[in-house]
């Protein structure tokens, strides 16, 4: 279980980016230039 949760803390960044990093993270110029 407590695996699991790793996991899930490891995947739970990447998948906030692919919903959209410019509503949730703290967006920098360089990054929204470049995408």
């Amino acid at each position: 279980m407590i695996f699991a949760f790793s996991i899930f803390i490891l995947i739970l960044p990447f998948f906030l980016i692919s919903l959209g990093n410019d509503s949730f993270a703290y967006p920098s110029p360089s990054e929204s230039t470049i995408q």
